[in-house]
């Protein structure tokens, strides 16, 4: 789940930035579900329904090679 915030998507660079590393994301065979703050807090219950169904149908699949890391500090 990415959750961007537009205080950090204010500037142009940033936006692009996110867009080109949820597509780096999705060639590694990540599933990313992108929802804002707002959204969350509006509706969190049909956003949780939503991940719900994904995680479902993606059942059995193979995790993503891939290693997480912190972009702070």
């Amino acid at each position: 789940m990415e959750t961007p915030t537009r205080t950090y998507h204010a500037r142009e660079e940033y936006w692009q930035r996110t867009v080109e590393a949820d597509t780096d994301l999705t060639r590694a065979g990540v599933v990313v579900l992108g929802v804002t703050p707002q959204t969350l807090y509006d509706t969190g219950e049909s956003f949780l329904r939503d991940v719900e169904q994904t995680a479902a149908k993606l059942h059995g699949r193979p995790l993503p090679d891939i290693a997480i890391r912190s972009r702070c500090c």
